[in-house]
C-alpha cells in the first residue's frame, strides 16, 4: 500500500500488487514498513491492546502500519495527528468495519486517513460510516467478538480504573505481570467470592 500510494496512481493490495513487487521495491520500502508496525504496536498500547489475542481486528492492523508508516516523525507525534488516528481506529472497531477483511478498505483507509490527518475536510469512509446500536452491547458475550474487546481496552484506557485483584491501574507492565486476562469484565465466580 505504501508503495502504490507513493508510485502509483491509486492506493492498492491487492493480491496481483503485491505479487508484481519487485525485490528492489520491497527493499526500498521494508525498514519504513517495519517502522510502522513498530509504531502500531506502540499505538495499540496507547490504546490499551497489550496482546495479540486481545487485537479487535487483526486486519485494522495493516492500514494502520501502513498509515504510520507514510506519516513523518512529525506528524505521528502530533497530538491532533493522534486524536484522529484514534477515533478512525475506535470507528473501525465499533463500527466492525474490518470484520470481513476487504483489500478495498484497506486501500481506502491508508490515502484517505493519511489525507484526513494533513488536512482534508471530508472524514475517511471508515469514521463516516461508523455506527454502533447500543443494543449490540446485549449481544456481546464471548471474548472472541471484536467489539467486546474494545469496550474491555476502553474500560482500561478509563483514568482511575484497576484490576479487581491487584488495585493497580492496568499499564504494559502490570497486564503481563498480572496475567490480567480479558475474559470477564465481571466473572460471577470472583464477585461472589
Amino acid at each position: 500500500m505504501l508503495y502504490t500510494k507513493t508510485c502509483k496512481s491509486a492506493v492498492s493490495c491487492k493480491r496481483d500488487t503485491i505479487l508484481s513487487l519487485t525485490r528492489s521495491i520491497y527493499e526500498e520500502y521494508a525498514d519504513r514498513v517495519e517502522e510502522g508496525f513498530n509504531e502500531a504496536v506502540r499505538f495499540l498500547h496507547e490504546q490499551k491492546v497489550f496482546d495479540a489475542q486481545d487485537l479487535p481486528y487483526n486486519g485494522q492492523l495493516v492500514p494502520l502500519a501502513a498509515i504510520l508508516a507514510d506519516l513523518s516523525n512529525m506528524e505521528m507525534n502530533n497530538l491532533e495527528v493522534r486524536k484522529k488516528l484514534t477515533q478512525w481506529y475506535w470507528c473501525g472497531v465499533f463500527g466492525e468495519m474490518y470484520s470481513a477483511s476487504t483489500d478495498t478498505r484497506f486501500a481506502n483507509d491508508m490515502s484517505k486517513v493519511s489525507e484526513w490527518i494533513r488536512g482534508s475536510a471530508e472524514e475517511p469512509r471508515t469514521v463516516r460510516e461508523a455506527n454502533f446500536h447500543e443494543n449490540r452491547l446485549l449481544e456481546l458475550r464471548t471474548r472472541s467478538s471484536a467489539p467486546y474487546k474494545g469496550i474491555y481496552a476502553l474500560l482500561m484506557h478509563k483514568e482511575g480504573c484497576k484490576d479487581f485483584c491487584t488495585r493497580q491501574s492496568v499499564e504494559f507492565q502490570t497486564y503481563f505481570d498480572d496475567n490480567i486476562d480479558i475474559h470477564h469484565i465481571f466473572p460471577r465466580s470472583w464477585c461472589k467470592d
